[in-house]
């Protein structure tokens, strides 16, 4: 720990800002310990706070035993995952005091890094959406809405939230940029990404996400953390087939939804996931986009696709694209759809469009967007602030709920 805080100190910042969100750099090449000193830094203010509320959120939501199990039963199966725990490591080196339990402080961040598999607890999650869409020459660009709650009050006062502490984590490796990843503070685990020349990757919570059927399910050695496993696929498999392929084959603690792209023509997926080695009867089997049976797109929220939506978010999403046309599929097409007031919820934290055919990715966060606008695109193809025509919920609602049932599959 005392060389975490000597790597931290020495650790140069390399910072370029888009918008109001940053982007920072991870060195894989460096020791485990340095490679988040860029994120580190660049929130100083704001991680010891956020680390203080999360000890505040375990207490109250897990009793000492409960805390112990999970830590104990994490450290006991993912010895794999060792060189991410260093990387913890050296975030604690930035904010720990003299006065602080080192290994008090590792087991809470390993925790926070478990955060959904512990049922998001004091988080309020709306859920999340994805889309992927081909356009008439095959290819595919993928949208995602990261919706989420988890706001912590700084030493002034003020509350803040995940906007504040969201940036795009972009990862290096033998002088070249590996992938990319909206990331939040804290968290060095991967929930959206984009291996570069390669594919993307979004996972969404699937309900119910009982932690205590997660516990058991590490302890029996039928899965792991969501977010450690898809950063090491996401490190370790260049092609969009070889991380579908891994992603349908691995298993997982707690059910969960994957929507993916790649750079190949029709490249594009939703995989639903249940808990470890269980294969239920009623889970769907993986929906690929296809040219053969016209599927140029795929939409996934928080409910299973071929069941009855539980909110009114696919429904109307369904609806709206009924009417919109495969040859009308661009980058300006994808931002107006994954940003309609069908998808966007007032907790989204943020919104994120990629193509993994160019390497283009753009995130705008909540903070950006909070106005009530619509987004689009300038000529130059960046998000901007545009005011525009509201879509309301209610309407689109009542008329999907109207709609043949067959709409809501």
């Amino acid at each position: 720990f005392e060389m975490a805080r000597l790597l931290a100190a020495l650790t140069v910042a390399a910072v370029t800002t888009t918008a109001a969100n940053p982007t920072l750099d991870i060195n894989l090449d460096a020791v485990p310990e340095a490679r988040w000193g860029n994120v580190s830094k660049y929130f100083t203010k704001e991680i010891r706070p956020m680390f203080d509320h999360w000890t505040e959120v375990l207490e109250r939501s897990f009793t000492p035993l409960e805390r112990l199990d999970w830590i104990t039963t994490i450290k006991l199966t993912s010895a794999e995952f060792a060189t991410y725990v260093r990387e913890l490591v050296g975030i604690i080196g930035w904010f720990m005091t003299p006065e602080d339990d080192p290994q008090q402080l590792l087991d809470q961040l390993i925790l926070f890094n478990a955060i959904y598999e512990l049922g998001s607890p004091d988080a309020r999650v709306g859920g999340c959406s994805g889309i992927v869409m081909a356009d008439s020459n095959g290819r595919v660009f993928h949208g995602r809405n990261m919706d989420y709650v988890f706001q912590f009050r700084m030493p002034d006062g003020r509350i803040l939230d995940l906007p504040d502490v969201t940036f795009t984590a972009r990862y290096w490796k033998d002088g070249k940029v590996l992938m990319v990843a909206p990331s939040f503070l804290l968290f060095v685990g991967v929930h959206t990404g984009m291996r570069m020349d390669g594919w993307t990757v979004e996972q969404n919570t699937r309900n119910p996400n009982d932690w205590h059927k997660n516990l058991q399910a590490l302890k029996d050695a039928k899965g792991d953390l969501f977010g450690w496993r898809v950063r090491q696929v996401m490190e370790t498999t260049p092609t969009y087939q070889g991380a579908l392929t891994t992603l349908v084959n691995a298993e997982f603690i707690a059910p969960m939804y994957f929507i993916m792209s790649g750079k190949g023509r029709y490249e594009g997926a939703v995989v639903t996931k249940d808990r470890g080695d269980e294969h239920l009867a009623d889970t769907e089997a993986v929906r690929q986009l296809s040219e053969a049976n016209g599927t140029w797109y795929l939409l996934q929220t928080n409910d299973d696709a071929n069941k009855w939506p539980e909110d009114s978010r696919r429904p109307t999403t369904k609806l709206m694209l009924a009417g919109e046309n495969q040859a009308e599929v661009d980058q300006p097409f994808i931002w107006k759809n994954i940003r309609s007031q069908t998808l966007v919820t007032p907790i989204t934290v943020f919104t994120w469009v990629a193509d993994p055919s160019t390497g283009y990715n753009e995130m705008i966060t909540r903070n950006e967007a909070d106005a009530g606008s619509q987004l689009q695109l300038s000529s130059a193809g960046l998000p901007k602030r545009m005011a525009g025509p509201k879509i309301g919920h209610t309407k689109w609602a009542r008329k999907a709920l109207l709609a043949h049932e067959s709409a809501f599959q």
